[in-house]
């Protein structure tokens, strides 16, 4: 059974997307500051502060203390593997502007991400041209990069067709999320999207 936030403060520290890395490695095991700190490559300071935050909120607790010269070490873990948000608790005044606030710093992110690899590859002009199977296509005449693509449209397709086309992007997106960190590997912003939908003439 999971974890239903019962407070406001709850919704807010569940919802605030920077105590996501550190909550999902306390739903998976018991940590310590250090280790945590280690795996994020984030400051021990900032660790302790959010680990104080969930505590505060009720959303992890210690497990443990080790014994040490000093200080005791101790280690918390997350109260379940499964928490739930209800609605009335947040902050929106609308299902909107809920994803809005939830969207928005991936979608702002890669929007500045692209923007600066266009800037880079000098693209000052936006063609529109008829791609090889007669449909409009908008691009920059910057040369192509091999590690950024992105691209938004409007098909017609039948809700067979959607179907298959949501499974295959939701395998994708499960195939490269359960990817081992390599090293020198970087932080991208990915984002698959299909749903029911007409731009606005």
């Amino acid at each position: 059974m999971a974890f239903v936030a019962s407070t406001p403060l709850q919704a807010r520290l569940l919802l605030d997307l920077s105590n996501a890395s550190l909550l999902s490695l306390l739903m998976a095991s018991e940590r310590n500051a250090s280790s945590l700190a280690a795996e994020l490559a984030v400051d021990v300071r900032k660790v302790h502060y959010k680990l104080t935050r969930l505590c505060e909120g009720g959303l992890i607790g210690v497990t443990r203390e080790e014994k040490r010269a000093g200080r005791p070490v101790k280690y918390y873990e997350a109260f379940d593997r499964a928490y739930h948000v209800p609605f009335s608790l947040t902050d929106a005044a609308t299902l909107r502007e809920l994803l809005g606030a939830l969207y928005t710093p991936f979608s702002s992110g890669a929007l500045d991400s692209m923007a600066s690899g266009l800037a880079r590859r000098e693209a000052h002009t936006l063609s529109l041209t008829l791609n090889q199977n007669g449909l409009l296509q908008l691009g920059f005449d910057a040369r192509p990069s091999e590690t950024h693509f992105s691209t938004w449209g409007a098909f017609a397709l039948t809700d067979e067709q959607a179907v298959t086309l949501r499974a295959r992007l939701f395998a994708l997106y499960e195939e490269y999320r359960a990817l081992s960190p390599r090293e020198g590997a970087r932080s991208y912003f990915v984002g698959l999207t299909i749903t029911p939908g007409e731009l606005q003439s």
